[in-house]
């Protein structure tokens, strides 16, 4: 994006067996497609114009992401971690 240093990493929703997204119920396809086109996208912003910023968001599958969420909203100008909402479950803090 224009202001984080962005890693990209497929989701679970890029396969069938995945968190349905409603524009794309049986998965968002194939991930070298879809890598090409963020690879032309991110040649628009360059590095050295983005945030120095981490950011996640994901689902809460195990305690080990806690620490990361908990960091984020103690140092927000370090992290920006939330959890999305397709989980069952919340943590206690």
């Amino acid at each position: 994006t224009l202001d984080y240093y962005d890693i990209m990493y497929p989701a679970w929703s890029f396969w069938e067996g995945g968190p349905a997204i409603t524009l794309y119920p049986r998965g968002l396809g194939r991930w070298d497609q879809h890598r090409s086109s963020l690879n032309a996208a991110s040649e628009e912003n360059p590095w050295s114009e983005k945030k120095n910023q981490g950011f996640f968001r994901g689902s809460r599958t195990s305690s080990e992401r806690d620490n990361l969420v908990l960091l984020s909203r103690k140092k927000p100008e370090l992290v920006d971690a939330k959890y999305t909402k397709n989980q069952a479950w919340k943590s206690e803090q």
